[in-house]
């Protein structure tokens, strides 16, 4: 890289990131306090030339074997304790290519890429108003759902670096400050099969189309829930709880991911719950099992705080509601629990078909009989 940068800059990449170094000190917080100013620019320096290396196709730079399913990759990408912010990769793209090339266009193009073929967003272009903190921020802002708005980017997101593991540790805190629930707040989501059975709630899977741009884009019509399919495997935890573990140290003032995961973690938290939905294919999981797959969800959001009664963070408050009263509702539940009872597979929709056009059948000729009698003629 430093060989590169001399083609378009005398001294290639020299006193570059020392020039960025107070400003990037300021990002990291506390957690570069016994980092000498040489330290922390080596370090930058390194770390952003890897990055560009590994992420990016630099003429003359050997290409690393680069593979999207690695744990370097995941790790590099999506752990928010590896980012190195944006401004500098930028800085140091800028010298390797003599400004010929946005960085930013190529990590969206590149990062919106590996999502779709992933499943977790739509190949639909998205528009980034400004350039993200660091890559997992990018990554975030794809995430981001179709009906909602863009979360305020974070101004140093390293400035509790030293919380973010114990906030990754699994404690389990999902109500805001410990309190209990008051009449007309909004609580924990109910499984997938109480839905069915208590609301009579049909869950239906949800395309991606132009008004669904990513796995959030989840949507309540009339009966149905629709939600867009959710491939799980061994990146999949790692990536949404490092996302959520962003916008709670970032202090975003919109939380889509984390209501996103708290939904999913509370409607698929058993092995009953993710047999219905993968049945819906609403869930395709490379797990084992749907033990283990029931294990991962219902342990995606421990240690999770967020005030769910605030709409500008949980997007999905007005839909819980919604969902507690059909859940209320007396005919709607009679319906739910006869449909899951006698009706739950094709099968059983078919025998009990069968046995009510006989039923139907047999009352025609009860009454017809007698009519016949005595109205032979007719």
């Amino acid at each position: 890289m430093q060989n590169l940068s001399e083609k378009h800059n005398d001294g290639g990449l020299k006193g570059l990131v020392e020039e960025l170094e107070p400003r990037a000190r300021d990002w990291y917080g506390d957690g570069v306090d016994r980092m000498t100013s040489e330290e922390l620019a080596r370090m930058l320096l390194h770390d952003g030339c890897y990055l560009l290396g590994w992420l990016g196709n630099y003429p003359g730079v050997p290409q690393t074997s680069c593979n999207d399913y690695n744990a370097v990759f995941r790790d590099t990408l999506y752990l928010i304790e590896n980012q190195v912010p944006f401004f500098v990769l930028d800085k140091i793209h800028a010298r390797a290519t003599g400004g010929s090339s946005s960085l930013l266009h190529y990590m969206a193009t590149y990062i919106k890429s590996l999502l779709s073929r992933e499943g977790h967003i739509s190949t639909e272009k998205k528009r980034l108003s400004e350039p993200p903190s660091h890559l997992l921020h990018l990554v975030h802002t794809f995430f981001r759902p179709t009906n909602g708005q863009m979360a305020d980017p974070p101004e140093r997101p390293y400035q509790l670096l030293h919380r973010v593991h114990a906030y990754l540790s699994p404690t389990s805190c999902l109500q805001p400050n410990g309190e209990r629930e008051r009449e007309g707040d909004t609580g924990r989501w109910r499984r997938a099969t109480e839905y069915c059975t208590q609301a009579n709630v049909q869950f239906r899977r949800r395309d991606f189309a132009a008004d669904v741009t990513s796995i959030l884009d989840v949507r309540l019509k009339g009966g149905k829930l629709d939600i867009p399919c959710l491939q799980v495997d061994g990146k999949t935890w790692t990536l949404l709880r490092n996302m959520m573990a962003l916008e709670e140290h970032a202090e975003m003032t919109q939380r889509p991911v984390t209501a996103y995961c708290l939904f999913m973690s509370q409607v698929a938290c058993t092995v009953e719950d993710v047999r219905l939905l993968v049945d819906a294919k609403i869930i395709q999981h490379f797990e084992s099992s749907d033990k283990i797959a029931a294990q991962g969800f219902a342990n995606l959001c421990k240690g999770v705080v967020m005030d769910v009664d605030n709409i500008d963070r949980n997007y999905l408050k007005p839909m819980w509601h919604d969902l507690e009263k059909l859940c209320d509702s007396k005919a709607r539940n009679l319906r739910g629990s006869f449909r899951h009872k006698y009706c739950s597979t094709t099968l059983h929709q078919v025998a009990f078909g069968i046995t009510a056009f006989l039923a139907i059948c047999q009352l025609l000729q009860s009454i017809y009989a007698p009519i016949a009698y005595h109205f032979p003629k007719h």
